[in-house]
């Protein structure tokens, strides 16, 4: 069997028949060196990182397992494995691996916040996990509506200990104190008619003496209105 040989050179096979005969011819055995492949090494990336693209060498083998391209796509976590398969001339093969480790991004999570008036207190905003970098209308995780009316976009930026970062973004919106204006009414005598009670701007919601906005004088004493 040619495949005992351990090393190349002559071999004598002896063959005995049933009888007892003997007889004996020369092997030549050509063991051939397996080709030498040189792949790119293991690497970790993040999920939705860009295209990797890998090298093998000698050129011309064939790419199989998570790609069969040579290059690769992290879209989903989890580890792959691609090989590399070289047939010399000599038709021995040789193949080696290349482990993709494509780990998952950090779920962030920003809780919205406001509206606010312009005349609020500074608030303080929330996010997880720990750690993370505050941009835009916040730098420090509080957020101070004195800014002025507009709307304000405030991103938490969180890396993991693989390296994996992700973010997130809520925008927060800030108004200025309506003044509301109200044309004082009365005096009045009871039994007076209903009188239209006058405010501005427009829509505002009336309470206390009138739910409506006008006032029926029908019995004396003090009323307030909202």
């Amino acid at each position: 069997n040619p495949s005992d040989a351990t090393a190349a050179g002559n071999y004598t096979v002896t063959v005995t028949s049933d009888n007892g005969c003997t007889d004996d011819t020369t092997v030549v055995v050509t063991i051939n060196d397996l080709q030498v492949i040189t792949i790119s090494n293991d690497t970790a990336v993040c999920a939705g990182s860009g295209e990797l693209t890998f090298t093998g060498m000698p050129a011309g083998g064939a790419w199989s397992g998570a790609s069969t391209t040579g290059s690769f796509i992290p879209n989903t976590a989890g580890t792959f494995t691609i090989y590399y398969n070289v047939t010399s001339e000599s038709n021995c093969s040789s193949q080696d691996s290349i482990v993709v480790t494509v780990n998952e991004l950090p779920v962030v999570t920003l809780v919205p916040a406001g509206p606010y008036c312009s005349t609020d207190g500074v608030d303080n905003l929330s996010a997880t996990p720990a750690g993370g970098v505050w941009s835009g209308g916040s730098t420090d995780g509080t957020f101070d509506p004195s800014v002025g009316a507009g709307n304000y976009n405030v991103t938490y930026t969180y890396t993991d200990g693989n390296g994996c970062t992700a973010d997130s973004t809520i925008t927060i919106t800030v108004t200025d104190q309506v003044v509301v204006d109200m044309t004082p009414a009365g005096p009045f005598c009871a039994g007076d008619e209903a009188v239209t009670l006058n405010a501005t701007p427009a829509g505002v919601v009336w309470s206390g003496a009138s739910t409506t906005g006008t006032f029926d004088p029908t019995t004396a004493g003090s009323y307030t209105v909202y």
